[in-house]
């Protein structure tokens, strides 16, 4: 039901409001004319949020006050629409507990290490987010990137240290939530112990494992 401001109460129904919509989105192509396309869906939106106001008796400083709100709404709206629009990761055996769905896990070659790449192609230039599963009890001689990685530990506790070799004494404790960064070019090294450890990767590719350590 909508209300007048200045006048008696007059009820919206909805054969009403499909009528208005339908002659606010007349009116709007007529106006365009013949030569130029349909009008946008915020210039409808807008064309029958007005129409509506106007046979309610609304003012003008409360349509604006009302079109923001709804506006605000509708943006909102399609937002979360497009983003839970978006296709699902790939379904593979085992589950990522943090995450909803499962993901595809690959062994990164050379290493004991699995990864599972959750935005971007790390092989190819641009951003890339990816996940490294380390196992129980894993180490990874010292090694390098050509590229800038920021990371999170997500689950278990890491151990990660810097230097051309692998040194176990070197190694600093990082558990669950820590932020640690690898800058590029940077040689360094990591284990786990009895718990392993999912780390998040953040980086610009492309990205490879260099400079191994023999």
């Amino acid at each position: 039901m909508a209300r007048s401001i200045n006048g008696p109460k007059r009820i919206m129904t909805t054969a009403l409001f499909r009528r208005l919509v339908r002659q606010s989105s007349d009116s709007s192509y007529r106006q365009a004319g013949p030569t130029k396309s349909q009008p946008s869906e915020g210039e409808q939106m807008a064309t029958v949020m007005s129409s509506i106001f106007a046979f309610s008796g609304v003012t003008s400083a409360s349509f604006l006050f009302v079109s923001i709100c709804a506006f605000t709404a509708a943006a909102g709206l399609l937002y979360a629409t497009s983003a839970f629009a978006q296709p699902p990761v790939a379904p593979t055996p085992g589950p990522l507990p943090i995450f909803a769905v499962d993901l595809h896990w690959t062994r990164l070659p050379g290493t004991p290490l699995d990864a599972a790449t959750l935005a971007g192609n790390g092989s190819e230039p641009g951003l890339y987010i990816q996940l490294v599963r380390w196992p129980p009890h894993t180490s990874l001689k010292a090694h390098s990137h050509p590229d800038d990685r920021y990371a999170v530990v997500l689950k278990g506790t890491f151990y990660h240290g810097f230097g051309d070799r692998f040194d176990e004494a070197n190694l600093e404790k990082r558990p669950s939530g820590t932020f640690f960064t690898e800058p590029k070019g940077v040689r360094h090294f990591g284990a786990t112990k009895s718990e392993g450890a999912v780390l998040y990767f953040v980086g610009n590719g492309p990205t490879a494992i260099m400079d191994p350590e023999p």
